[in-house]
């Protein structure tokens, strides 16, 4: 940590946006969530989060304010270029905008996985080396790696889209294994299978053999974006976080099967995935930390 004081994370999705103030010792106050659609309404999104800003400041001194998205972003990271599940910010000035309306406030803004791989890295203090791949699974999937403890960014930035991966039919496979649709792979009508993720961790524990086999079929695709990460960035320690994180040992078995059969021995032998214990809270913390580390930069 580079940077002492109290920082606002903002961590906006497809479905909600989860904010949260945060101290340098990753300690969680004053969180609040929105329904993304409503934050879209009126103004829009960013005007919107203005003014809630500019309320809370009154309330909580911040030394900054950190906003994450599940997008790829311009090469200065100040717009953001691709965000499918929120699209109203696609080509959105969104740092020039949050600047003209708080000015005095220092806003920095990333990608949603990458930053919650620095803010594990900087308050999960399970996480005992300075190389590992982190993937957040919620509405979509995020991929960051954190190499020697700096972050990999790719080319250009924006590497590591793993959400993008092709796998059945040419399907992306965020679209099989993302919240919104993780229930619907049992191929069963929507009266025999569960309303959301909740409820399928909830029936798999209790040993439902619908969402134990959904849950297995999950795990063996996310088991496919595992094993191209691991070959192609020679990782093998993996932490998983998001909202689909609490299904994940549901569809460990399925995974280390995959590794198994396929994994050469090399990376086999190494292989560590791990929830993180930021849970549902890492984007909030990743946001925060952009304030306080320069590894942000």
């Amino acid at each position: 940590m580079n940077k002492t004081g109290k920082a606002l994370g903002i961590d906006i999705g497809g479905t909600s946006v989860k904010t949260g103030i945060v101290d340098t010792t990753g300690k969680l106050e004053h969180s609040k969530s929105f329904l993304t659609s409503e934050l879209l309404k009126g103004k829009g999104l960013i005007p919107n989060l203005v003014d809630y800003i500019s309320e809370l400041r009154e309330k909580v001194p911040i030394i900054g304010v950190g906003i994450v998205v599940p997008g790829i972003l311009s090469g200065d990271r100040r717009s953001v270029v691709e965000i499918p599940n929120v699209l109203q910010l696609k080509e959105y000035p969104v740092l020039d905008t949050l600047e003209s309306g708080l000015p005095e406030i220092s806003f920095k803004l990333d990608n949603d996985a990458k930053a919650a791989a620095l803010g594990a890295y900087c308050f999960d203090k399970n996480i005992d080396t300075s190389t590992f791949g982190f993937i957040t699974i919620g509405t979509g999937i995020g991929c960051a790696a954190i190499i020697n403890g700096k972050q990999f960014r790719g080319g250009h930035g924006n590497g590591l889209e793993l959400g993008y991966l092709l796998t059945d039919g040419n399907e992306y496979i965020e679209n099989l294994i993302g919240s919104n649709s993780i229930c619907t792979l049992s191929g069963l009508p929507p009266d025999l299978i569960a309303e959301n993720p909740e409820l399928l961790v909830r029936r798999a524990a209790d040993g439902d053999e619908i969402s134990l086999k959904t849950l297995d079929k999950a795990g063996k695709l996310l088991g496919i974006a595992l094993f191209n990460f691991v070959v192609l960035m020679d990782i093998t320690t993996i932490y998983i976080g998001g909202g689909i994180a609490p299904a994940l040992d549901f569809m460990l078995p399925a995974i280390y099967a995959m590794f198994e059969k396929m994994l050469p021995s090399y990376y086999r032998e190494r292989i560590r995935i791990r929830k993180t214990i930021l849970g549902n809270n890492a984007g909030i913390l990743g946001a925060a930390s952009l304030c306080f580390s320069e590894e942000s930069l």
